[in-house]
């Protein structure tokens, strides 16, 4: 939420079901004259919230010293706090990975997996997140705490709206992110279950949600297809957006790796990559000119492939 010179409000990350995001828009509203360190601060009678959802958008804004010195505020006035020590810790190991390996950080995060029933979902979120951007220097067992922290949260889901409470998780958020921790495991008969559990879940938002048209459900949906061996219901989904939005960048994106990666079809790759470069913008013309030479190298075309990307 902005004001009409941009200045940032408020924001919201990810879905919320209707009723709390209208809830957030007219809190953003009645407060767009303060800064929202001038209401951390006037709210005296919930000021460790407000420290925490300072530090929640800091990081949001990948602006990591503030992050590091609302969660160090936050560690001054509540030393035990387990989301202002995940978070700090998440920005220092963002500079160096390997003090996860200590012993006094290790302890800390078993004590997380220990006594994930009694820890809020902001703390077991982080938790999960911090596992998945370092598996390379934890322990097999210490990436698995990851996916024991996302079952249990699958388990705290409202049936009602197939999200978190408070949060922006949904059921299939979580069951991807389990997709993600078995594959860092190496476990591939975990991870193939956590890919069906994930259409499952996707297929569930859209029933409840009335989703079968929404193009951001579906074409998550045709990504998961697409692992699980579901190929021609996958290819469905991007031809018809692609038909549907002729002009629109992200469905030739997300086809090109469909077609290059899961099809392996790189003369359609090649097509969809071109109309996807066409219609990018951004540092978006950058991921999608990736691509492309990805697929132009596939072709034995990597002169011509390199010869492009510069001109981009």
């Amino acid at each position: 939420f902005a004001k009409a010179n941009l200045d940032e409000i408020d924001r919201v990350v990810g879905f919320f079901p209707r009723d709390e995001f209208v809830q957030q828009m007219k809190e953003a509203y009645a407060d767009r004259d303060k800064s929202y360190e001038e209401r951390v601060v006037l709210n005296k009678a919930k000021y460790l919230d407000g420290i925490q959802r300072m530090v929640e958008v800091k990081y949001e804004q990948k602006d990591f010293k503030e992050t590091l010195r609302y969660a160090q505020e936050g560690l001054t006035l509540k030393p035990d706090d387990q989301f202002f020590r995940i978070m700090k810790l998440t920005v220092l190991s963002n500079e160096e990975p390997r003090i996860l390996k200590q012993a006094d950080n290790g302890g800390f995060l078993k004590s997380i997996w220990e006594n994930r029933a009694q820890a809020s979902a902001a703390v077991l979120l982080r938790f999960q997140d911090l596992i998945n951007s370092h598996f390379d220097v934890l322990r097999s067992e210490q990436v698995l705490w990851a996916a024991d922290a996302l079952d249990h949260l699958k388990s705290r889901v409202n049936e009602k709206t197939l999200h978190l409470d408070g949060q922006e998780m949904s059921i299939a958020d979580l069951d991807a992110l389990r997709v993600d921790i078995y594959e860092h495991a190496n476990n591939d008969d975990r991870a193939k279950q956590a890919v069906k559990d994930t259409i499952a879940s996707y297929r569930r938002l859209m029933k409840l949600f009335n989703g079968e048209k929404s193009r951001g459900l579906n074409l998550e949906l045709a990504y998961f297809l697409g692992k699980d061996g579901q190929v021609a219901e996958a290819t469905a989904i991007y031809e018809g957006f692609m038909k549907q939005y002729p002009k629109e960048f992200t469905y030739f994106f997300a086809a090109a790796r469909h077609f290059e990666v899961v099809v392996k079809d790189l003369k359609r790759a090649r097509e969809v990559a071109d109309q996807a470069l066409k219609y990018s913008y951004g540092d978006n013309k950058l991921r999608t000119m990736t691509r492309l030479l990805s697929i132009r190298v596939a072709q034995g075309e990597t002169k011509e492939g390199v010869a492009q990307a510069r001109e981009i």
